[in-house]
């Protein structure tokens, strides 16, 4: 009967130990959702700030975007502005690539047979001649009297001061046969070409040389004009013969560019010449005036002469002037005397 009550002590233990153990369990449960509550609000916080910090970034971007956006507009606008004039300047650019294409195909023209292609050398020498030396020094198309009697029509002849003579240009394009030499495919038709080529003009400066080179009238030597600098230079490069015959002959070969320089040294010389010519008519001028200083001296001295004669004649006639002067006072002199005789004599009686 004794051992009943500790039994019951012992379970009423047991149960308030559960107990005591589950509500243990409960407060640590409680504790550690404190503590996971406590780490949320920090996270919570810590989320909040972000979200703060991105907001306030948010507003930054969004103030930042308004500014590229503004910006972008601004170079749309622009963009507009510019294409507007692109499409302008391309139009235009069509216009005068329309044109350049006429103009193109105009010198194809113009270049396509021989007659035209020495019109325009003939144009293109006319344009250059006239621009550098002064009017009334060269012509244009002029005949060269020629021992054989038949004068030669020259493109060109400069009129040098005596007696040297006119200096003969004539103008010359041998294109077909550069064409020839810059279409050949094959070395064999490329050296056939360049003989041909070489030899055409070895003939034109012997033709020209026979022609427009005459003693007594034209300087001893003569121009060939080539309107290409191109050509010009691609004989001076590869074409050494035709230099030999060039030098042989004495007709060289100028191209626009060195023309020019020849004719700026050729205007020299024509100025000089007039300054020379100029200086003769001053000189004459001058001989002219002192021969009528001379006269005028004579002149002077006749009329030194005349006017010495008219002094002295003068003088004479002041003498004559001062006795008459003289007698008149002596014979007023006279009366007063005799006047005052007869009034004495009259006082007396």
């Amino acid at each position: 009967m004794e051992i009943i009550p500790w039994i019951g002590m012992l379970v009423i233990a047991l149960i308030m130990a559960f107990l005591f153990l589950r509500q243990q369990e409960k407060l640590e449960a409680i504790r550690a959702t404190v503590d996971s509550n406590k780490e949320t609000t920090s996270e919570l916080k810590g989320t909040l700030q972000s979200v703060d910090s991105r907001l306030v970034e948010n507003s930054k971007l969004s103030t930042t975007f308004q500014e590229k956006s503004d910006q972008a507009s601004k170079v749309t606008a622009d963009l507009g502005k510019r294409l507007t004039q692109l499409e302008t300047h391309t139009k235009t650019s069509n216009e005068r690539m329309g044109e350049l294409s006429q103009n193109i195909s105009g010198l194809s023209q113009l270049l396509g047979n021989d007659r035209s292609r020495g019109k325009f050398g003939e144009e293109r020498l006319e344009h250059i001649i006239s621009d550098q030396l002064p009017p009334r020094s060269y012509f244009f198309q002029h005949r060269i009297e020629h021992p054989d009697g038949n004068p030669k029509l020259a493109d060109c002849a400069i009129l040098m001061p005596e007696p040297h003579g006119k200096i003969v240009i004539d103008s010359k394009f041998p294109m077909t046969h550069w064409y020839a030499t810059q279409e050949a495919d094959t070395e064999q038709a490329s050296e056939k070409a360049n003989k041909e080529f070489e030899k055409t003009i070895q003939d034109l400066l012997k033709d020209i040389g026979r022609k427009y080179i005459v003693p007594g009238v034209t300087v001893d030597f003569a121009l060939m004009f080539l309107p290409s600098d191109s050509i010009y230079l691609e004989i001076q490069k590869n074409y050494p013969d035709i230099s030999s015959t060039s030098q042989q002959y004495r007709v060289y070969i100028v191209s626009p560019t060195t023309i020019w320089a020849m004719l700026v040294a050729i205007r020299s010389v024509l100025k000089d010449a007039t300054w020379i010519e100029h200086n003769k008519d001053l000189q004459k001028f001058v001989r002219g005036m002192l021969t009528e200083a001379g006269r005028l001296e004579q002149r002077v001295g006749k009329l030194k002469s005349h006017h010495d004669s008219i002094d002295k004649d003068i003088h004479q006639i002041m003498i004559t002037k001062d006795k008459i002067v003289s007698a008149g006072r002596n014979i007023a002199s006279l009366d007063e005397r005799e006047q005052v005789e007869t009034a004495n004599g009259e006082t007396s009686n």
